[in-house]
């Protein structure tokens, strides 16, 4: 009967390359992660003022309008 060696590869060997692909994967996880919220923050910093709600009534001879308005940014909204 003959004998056959198989070699594989050592287990030290075995375990950095797993350590190696799981960096890798926390890595790739985390860049994507990072510049999805990146993108949702700017997207948000972005959007205008939305009128929520708006009223009118007369105060003796004047009209009073009244508006709601959201501010979704995180900047100042300038009303005119």
């Amino acid at each position: 009967m003959r004998k056959r060696f198989r070699k594989g590869i050592s287990p030290v060997i075995a375990v950095l390359l797993l350590i190696i692909i799981a960096v890798a994967a926390g890595l790739l996880i985390y860049i994507w992660i990072s510049g999805y919220m990146s993108s949702q923050t700017s997207s948000l910093a972005t959007q205008p003022p939305k009128i929520a709600g708006a009223s009118t009534r007369w105060v003796g001879n004047d009209l009073l309008v009244e508006l709601l308005i959201h501010n979704p940014s995180t900047s100042d909204a300038l009303v005119d």
